[in-house]
């Protein structure tokens, strides 16, 4: 995955991107690896995010429910391994789809042959790793997709040809 530094596109006089990326930003992560969920977590949170974690599909898919159905915690980035128990990150990318829900996705997987890659991006998914990787471009790819999902008038809108439309409009 290519994506430039968090400080890239910072004009000198204004706050970088990762400062204002991280400002009260939400991260949902599910990953069963708790070694891995750990240190991801925490890299994250280094970097000044609010990471909510789950440890398989099971946890990670009444996340999406609550966020959705009942608005409860809604996140800036979700990031999944592909690979859980119960419900597997493609899984959860295609509900959150179905659900026209535009929040950035990206998938992680040590499983990462050219058929899980190929479904991953007919879900519209965001990024995506193969393990291993580097946590910091992890962490530098979700300020740039953060900071272009707050772009967005509304996460459930999606840009078309027309504009900014709702993305439950025909």
């Amino acid at each position: 995955m290519t994506c430039q530094g968090p400080d890239a596109l910072a004009s000198p006089n204004s706050r970088s991107d990762t400062e204002r990326a991280v400002s009260t930003s939400v991260v949902f992560l599910a990953e069963d690896d708790t070694a891995m969920r750990e240190l991801v977590a925490s890299v994250l949170r280094d970097a000044g995010y609010y990471v909510i974690e789950a440890s398989d599909g099971g946890e990670m898919l009444q996340m999406i429910r609550d966020a959705i159905v009942d608005d409860i915690e809604k996140p800036d980035v979700i990031i999944m391994d592909v690979r859980m128990p119960l419900h597997t990150g493609l899984a959860l990318l295609g509900v959150i789809r179905r659900a026209r829900w535009n929040v950035p996705v990206i998938l992680m997987t040590a499983f990462g042959d050219r058929a899980v890659r190929e479904e991953a991006e007919a879900l519209d998914v965001s990024a995506f790793f193969e393990k291993p990787f580097d946590v910091d471009e992890l962490r530098a790819a979700v300020v740039k997709l953060q900071l272009e999902f707050r772009s967005r008038p509304d996460p459930f809108w999606q840009w078309t040809t027309q504009g900014w439309r709702k993305a439950t409009e025909s």
